[in-house]
């Protein structure tokens, strides 16, 4: 009982929600530093290889929450949405199809952006419930998306599209519903 007060009192004192929020402006600054890595990353891999890791990170992290769902629906823990896991899930896919092929490292937004996704969806969930938690945590993420290609057009040696706007949003917007479901 004493850990729930405590962590009723960080809730009602804004500073667990402060710290929630901080977390994703970091995620987010963390995000657009991993050039650097991808870039390291793709000179020890073939190109056929290396274009294909976003892709298996973000089905292997899609896999693993759907099995981990399954589990949990069928051990009676939860409930699921399943519309709003399927539809997270095509936005996900949509997301993984519509990178520039030039750059097909760009896939990888959809993982980090799911992510992030649940890390907001949580921070928020001590303030909001249902869909005003969903929309507002989808739109969060999205507006960290965009912010997110904002500072990489910043910097001399990256470039910021329309497109790779729209992934970090698809993105959002997909985990928003899976975290919802």
């Amino acid at each position: 009982a004493g850990y729930a007060t405590m962590v009723k009192q960080l809730v009602e004192s804004n500073v667990f929600l402060a710290l929630g929020y901080l977390t994703s402006l970091i995620l987010v600054l963390v995000y657009v530093n991993m050039f650097p890595v991808w870039k390291f990353f793709s000179t020890m891999w073939d190109s056929e290889v290396f274009d294909l890791i976003p892709v298996i990170v973000t089905v292997g992290i899609i896999a693993a929450i759907t099995v981990s769902t399954l589990i949990l629906q069928l051990k009676g823990r939860i409930s699921i949405g399943k519309r709003s896991i399927i539809l997270g899930f095509l936005l996900c896919i949509l997301g993984l199809i519509l990178p520039d092929p030039q750059c097909p490292a760009k896939r990888i937004h959809v993982a980090e952006y799911g992510f992030l996704s649940l890390v907001v969806r949580w921070t928020m969930s001590f303030r909001l419930q249902g869909r005003a938690l969903l929309v507002f945590s989808a739109c969060f993420v999205s507006i960290l998306g965009v912010h997110d290609e904002l500072l990489q057009g910043l910097h001399p040696a990256r470039t910021y599209g329309l497109r790779d706007m729209a992934v970090n949003s698809l993105a959002g917007f997909g985990g928003a519903l899976i975290w919802h479901g």
